[in-house]
């Protein structure tokens, strides 16, 4: 399949909010119809570790900091990655690594973030 032959996943309706795929020597393209220009290479050892992430039956919990409200962040053990979505779309995950997960984290917690924004 060559750079311009993206394939539309099958779970695709007709709307343009798709994920297609293409071919790219030995690595898999993947994008989002909808943002064409944003795309993410993997190889087809990674691309099936993330499908199996992603149908993983997770237990998610919600970040301490969050509210009853639906506007949070939830983490997931699925070894050895670390997954994290938000809670008003359950169906993006994110998928890392523990140690990126644990610096996010205690930047977060030391507030490092909130600063970081500020600065900008």
């Amino acid at each position: 399949m060559s750079q311009t032959e993206w394939q539309k996943s099958t779970y695709s309706g007709d709307r343009d909010d798709c994920v297609e795929l293409c071919r790219r020597n030995d690595r898999i393209a993947i994008r989002e119809s909808d943002a064409p220009r944003v795309i993410v290479n993997a190889s087809r050892t990674q691309l099936q570790a993330l499908l199996a992430h992603a149908r993983a039956d997770a237990r998610w919990q919600k970040s301490s900091f969050s509210t009853d409200a639906v506007e949070c962040i939830e983490l997931a053990a699925c070894e050895p990655r670390i997954l994290t979505r938000e809670s008003d779309a359950p169906r993006t995950v994110i998928s890392t690594s523990p140690a990126p997960a644990r610096a996010l984290i205690a930047r977060a917690k030391a507030g490092r973030l909130d600063r970081e924004r500020a600065a900008r």
